[in-house]
């Protein structure tokens, strides 16, 4: 099997990894090689049809030379022929040619009676015939090519047809046409030669801008991700720049990640301790044990609180970059929302009022679930006992609209340019709950806006309200 052929097949096993160089090199020197192998066998075939009818013309010359030098004497067939017909075919590389030449009666006149005796008349009419015929020369079979000419000859004394037959070796012909087929085949491995170096020369031009990116890459350390050189050919340009989009989003990752663990680390180090102190002051009997255990108790919420939104927003963070949005309805898990929260309001005996209609939008479902308890747990815990709590789903202005009011006692301007930053309250000064809803909603494509609700000039509520883009279901 031929060495390109079994490269091409390790090339499409599957799984195989291979350089561009040796890819371009294989498939396009393996399909030059085909056309070249297809132009070779189509160039030896027309040659040798070209040398045979070369070699024809000229055995058809010699037998009419040889009809042409036959005349009637006295009543026989005289023939001189000239021996510089013979000498055409002598080339000095084992070509011979012999002849036969047959009188009236069928007598052999001249001529090599090793030739086989052809029929005196034409059997289908012509007066010349060519045959590929064996001769026995020098008690060994060789196949030759032979022309066979009747030729009518007439005289004073009468006429007839004479039989010429002239027969020529192969070999001339078979030399001819290998050495065509060698200087052919030189000159399309040279071709091929000079192709595969173009090839390599170029693929490795071409590819510089690569190479030096991988280097530039493998020279930096893990925490460099600086954008690399804009340089480079048009082709690897859109590579280049997908590489410098993905380093720039793992940079903006790396300072998200790098500012959220010292947030955490900031928050959880603050009760850890406070719980500490709680628990020495109550180990060591400097506070009564029920009120040692109920501030315990008190902290222990609390960072379980903030624990747990430490967990949603991180999660947050992972669903954004994996799921993918499909069709939901908002009214549904906005109800399954207020569902799960519903012991809380009944705790605080809120009067809860769900407006809402059949509307999609785009999301994943706990994303969306996510962005709704978030909003409804903060309206409920900012809502005095027996307050007002109004949910709302509405399509305005081709988009979705989801408004959450409370009843509480609102924000205060100054506040609410900090309210969507990690670990801002509103009444504790720490906490998660609207930094999460504000990531859910950028990763949703929708907009949070949060209004103080004002009765007379004074705080009556806050507006939380979600804009999502209007999706036909």
């Amino acid at each position: 099997m031929p060495w390109w052929s079994v490269q091409m097949r390790r090339l499409l096993r599957p799984g195989v990894q291979v350089s561009l160089r040796s890819h371009l090199l294989l498939w396009v020197l393996g399909m030059v090689l085909l056309f070249a192998l297809i132009e070779t066998a189509w160039l030896y075939h027309n040659a040798r049809e070209s040398l045979s009818a070369v070699h024809d013309r000229l055995l058809r010359a010699t037998a009419q030379a040889i009809g042409d030098s036959m005349h009637v004497d006295n009543g026989q067939l005289q023939i001189t022929i000239p021996f510089a017909l013979l000498e055409a075919f002598e080339d000095g590389q084992g070509a011979q040619m012999v002849y036969r030449v047959t009188d009236f009666r069928g007598e052999l006149l001249t001529g090599d009676a090793s030739l086989t005796k052809w029929p005196s008349a034409p059997t289908d009419g012509r007066l010349m015939s060519f045959y590929d015929v064996s001769v026995v020369l020098k008690n060994v079979s060789t196949p030759m090519r032979m022309v066979v000419l009747h030729q009518p000859i007439e005289g004073s004394e009468g006429g007839g047809i004479a039989l010429i037959q002239v027969a020529e070796t192969l070999k001339a012909r078979d030399l001819a046409a290998r050495q065509l087929l060698m200087n052919t085949v030189l000159r399309q491995l040279i071709l091929m030669a000079c192709l595969a170096g173009l090839i390599f020369w170029v693929v490795n031009r071409s590819t510089r801008p690569l190479r030096a990116m991988r280097q530039e890459l493998l020279a930096r350390d893990a925490n460099s991700l600086q954008p690399l050189q804009e340089a480079g050919t048009k082709e690897t340009q859109p590579l280049l720049e997908a590489v410098n989009h993905l380093l720039a989003r793992l940079s903006q990752s790396q300072v998200q990640q790098q500012r959220f663990i010292a947030d955490a680390a900031h928050q959880l180090r603050t009760p850890l301790a406070v719980l500490k102190l709680q628990v020495q002051s109550a180990a060591a009997g400097d506070i009564p044990a029920q009120q040692g255990w109920a501030e315990i108790q008190k902290t222990l919420e609390r960072s379980t609180q903030l624990t747990d939104q430490l967990l949603q927003l991180a999660k947050v963070e992972q669903m954004r970059q994996r799921e993918s949005s499909v069709l939901l309805r908002l009214d549904e898990i906005t109800k399954e929302a207020a569902l799960e929260l519903s012991p809380l309001m009944t705790q605080k005996s809120l009067h809860v009022e769900l407006q809402t209609d059949a509307i999609h939008v785009l999301g994943t479902r706990w994303l969306l679930g996510e962005l709704v308890r978030n909003l409804l747990s903060n309206a409920i815990r900012h809502s005095p006992a027996g307050g007002d709590l109004f949910v709302q789903i509405q399509v305005s202005d081709e988009r979705v609209r989801l408004l959450i009011q409370d009843s509480g006692q609102g924000i205060a301007p100054e506040l609410l340019p900090h309210v969507f930053k990690p670990f801002t309250d509103v009444s504790t000064g720490i906490g998660l709950g609207l930094a999460i809803a504000q990531g859910i909603a950028q990763a949703l494509g929708a907009e949070i806006i949060l209004n103080n609700r004002l009765l007379d000039g004074q705080h009556c509520g806050l507006d939380a309200l979600v804009i999502f883009p209007k999706v036909s279901a």
